[in-house]
């Protein structure tokens, strides 16, 4: 089999909860059990899974997990955390050292390396009490959910395409990735994927992202927030459609330092 021969102790096996560009929810739990019952440890990225899936540490069992905090949970940028199992505490220390090296504490190791900004950490507990005042995880997933989902039907309609065909169970909940019509000058050239978000973004002033998958096909990420409201999903149809149908300029435009605080995130 593919793990008996791939993996070992010394590979750990790498996953992502949500993966980013192409919003798949992957089975983590059983990705870990199965991993597990062949000796090998496991890492899971979860930068998009905190605020989005329900998350208990201790159930996974997981020997490392990496989570951040300002993609769904409302804090500051550059706010996450490092699960370490306590099976391997002892044995993992921090890139760059400082207070506390070699003290047999793993928080005390992690805790001040060098001249790291702290502050986005003093973020936490009022981003909490904010998440909370929303109505919590289930609030939140019922208004997010039922957007994104009219959100992907309005958009795949619009733009005569199709979603990435993954079962719905592993559809991430605030997510959704969509196929982009073939432009010509974008589809198969280096750097289109981006260049398709560029667009949208400085002419709609909307914020999504994109990539290239198969080697030519450019797909685009867009996702549902509290802040989200269905009218955001009609000027990103209509967005997309402009630079689809090559109404937009095709020279490669300047970013204003004012076109960032002005956009909307979908």
């Amino acid at each position: 089999m593919f793990f008996d021969s791939y993996f070992s102790v010394l590979y750990p096996y790498i996953s992502d909860h949500i993966s980013s560009p192409t919003a798949v929810l992957m089975p983590v739990k059983e990705l870990i059990e199965l991993c597990r019952s062949r000796g090998i440890m496991v890492a899971v990225d979860g930068a998009h899974a905190v605020g989005q899936v329900p998350l208990n540490l201790d159930e996974l069992d997981v020997d490392f997990y990496a989570g951040s905090l300002h993609k769904w949970l409302f804090t500051a940028r550059g706010c996450g955390f490092l699960y370490i199992s306590p099976r391997h505490q002892s044995a993992l220390h921090p890139v760059v050292t400082s207070w506390g090296y070699n003290s047999g504490n793993m928080h005390a190791e992690f805790h001040q390396e060098g001249t790291r900004d702290q502050t986005p950490y003093f973020t936490v507990p009022e981003a909490i009490r904010f998440f909370k005042s929303l109505g919590g995880l289930e609030s939140i997933r019922n208004y997010c959910m039922p957007l994104i989902d009219k959100a992907a039907e309005l958009v795949v309609n619009r733009w005569g395409t199709e979603k990435l065909a993954i079962p719905s169970d592993m559809e991430a909940p605030y997510m959704r990735c969509v196929r982009v019509p073939f432009i010509e000058g974008y589809h198969g050239q280096q750097g289109g994927d981006a260049r398709f978000h560029t667009e949208i973004f400085y002419h709609s002033k909307i914020q999504i992202s994109s990539t290239t998958l198969d080697g030519s096909d450019i797909w685009c990420r867009f996702s549902a927030s509290v802040f989200n409201k269905p009218e955001d999903y009609e000027e990103l149809a209509a967005g997309g459609m402009k630079v689809i149908r090559g109404e937009l300029a095709n020279d490669v435009v300047m970013m204003k330092s004012h076109t960032f605080s002005q956009s909307k995130v979908c």
